[in-house]
């Protein structure tokens, strides 16, 4: 019976004994993994870094020295990326970078800046009917190499843009939309290569194809396609993760 009472004793000791409880710690958050945020301007200058050195420096065998920038349809994204880049590149060399406005007819309104019909590049120097954007960028007006709102023939604009490389060692020619004008199919045949311009959730994947075909039935050679207008659903972390 002693031992009966010994066992039930023991028993009563273990249930009123205190066992120790553990203790989960919080997971240990980093401040800069606290701090990060999406910063889209960030973002899109490194990408148009890494675009101007695709473009200009792929190889040391082939230099690029002029590119036409064009749309699909009638955005204006081409027009900004075209200005974009050279304000990249431009800071990046000694020589002088010119911006030529093909797309708005007759004018500068595309980009902002205000220009008079003048002369021919054969008739007259083309500095004179530049205007300084900054630094060594310069943006030349679109009356000077076309008639009304076309380009003028093949024959006429290569001398013409042969003048142009007499002055300055980058053309980056803003063009219009390749979906809707034939002329600009035929003037990348006169230039290094061609970036196309597509609008996010605007341009059609149809008419991007048809795009990309003409370029190549042209000859032209694509130099990259460009996005713009890009949503980012998703934090900056996950994507340089993909």
């Amino acid at each position: 019976m002693s031992r009966n009472f010994e066992l039930l004793e023991q028993i009563e000791n273990t249930k009123n004994r205190k066992l120790p409880v553990p203790i989960s710690t919080p997971p240990v958050v980093s401040a800069k993994s606290a701090s990060t945020v999406f910063d889209q301007n960030a973002f899109a200058q490194e990408e148009m870094t890494k675009l101007v050195q695709r473009i200009f420096w792929p190889s040391a065998e082939r230099k690029t020295r002029s590119v036409v920038f064009c749309g699909v349809d009638d955005s204006k994204g081409s027009s900004s990326l075209c200005l974009n880049v050279g304000r990249e590149l431009a800071p990046r060399i000694s020589d002088k970078v010119c911006v030529l406005n093909l797309r708005d007819g007759s004018s500068d309104e595309g980009h902002g800046i205000s220009s008079e019909p003048s002369a021919r590049f054969r008739d007259d120097d083309p500095m004179r009917h530049a205007r300084r954007v900054e630094g060594n960028l310069w943006m030349v007006s679109p009356g000077l190499v076309c008639n009304g709102n076309g380009l003028p023939a093949l024959s006429t604009l290569r001398p013409q843009l042969d003048e142009l490389f007499r002055v300055f060692s980058y053309v980056l020619i803003d063009a219009r939309p390749i979906g809707l004008y034939a002329d600009t199919a035929l003037l990348t045949q006169l230039a290094d290569g061609v970036v196309l311009s597509v609008e996010a959730n605007s341009t059609r994947r149809t008419a991007a194809k048809m795009a990309k075909e003409t370029l190549e039935g042209a000859g032209a050679r694509l130099l990259g396609v460009v996005l713009n207008n890009r949503t980012f659903p998703i934090p900056d972390v996950l994507y340089r993760k993909l």
